[in-house]
């Protein structure tokens, strides 16, 4: 068993990784499905190796949003960002425990393309209030593993009845503060354990 992740192996998943979080799939699922399809040994690396990788593959997402992303208002940051931090801390270890399997990660990218799809058929067009907890809400459920962030904040935003252009901007807009926010908190973990070579 290899000790660590080899070089290509890490730049193939920083390839897939960084344009997936531009799409409403779940970036996270396919890091983590994809070696198990060809074979690599990433799934059986030490769960501190992965972590680290995977806090830095999101650090690296997140300055490519930065870049790319207008800046949410305060007021929005923290009404479509306070459930997922709510639920993230509460229920982090417990779902990453018992759902974070390669099954229960390829039906949440399943139930998400369902959820995706039925929204968009379902989007009236007519605006309604509560868009910013509806938004919460969805990236609330995205620490399902499968369920994308931007998948699910772009079905509720338009089942809020925003076009489809303007659900995409505001699912990247709200994800801002929830990817730094989850970065921030992993690797805080993982500094104070010690990083793995």
């Amino acid at each position: 068993m290899p000790s660590e992740l080899t070089t290509g192996q890490a730049v193939a998943l920083g390839v897939l990784h960084g344009p997936a979080e531009l799409l409403p799939v779940s970036s996270s699922a396919h890091v983590a499905l994809v070696p198990r399809l060809l074979g690599w040994e990433y799934a059986r690396l030490p769960g501190d190796v992965r972590k680290s990788f995977e806090v830095a593959l999101h650090t690296g997402t997140l300055a490519g949003l930065l870049l790319i992303t207008p800046r949410p208002s305060a007021r929005l940051a923290l009404l479509a960002t306070a459930p997922a931090a709510v639920v993230g801390l509460a229920f982090e270890d417990p779902i990453e425990q018992r759902l974070g399997g390669p099954r229960a990660t390829a039906a949440g990218l399943l139930a998400g393309a369902a959820i995706l799809v039925a929204a968009d058929a379902h989007g009236d067009g007519r605006r309604r209030p509560g868009l910013a907890l509806a938004l919460g809400l969805a990236q609330a459920t995205a620490l399902v593993p499968g369920l994308s962030r931007l998948g699910m904040s772009v079905a509720a935003a338009r089942l809020m009845g925003l076009p489809r252009r303007e659900a995409f901007l505001v699912g990247r807009q709200v994800g801002l503060p929830v990817v730094a926010g989850a970065t921030a908190l992993k690797g805080f973990r993982i500094a104070r354990g010690g990083l793995p070579r």
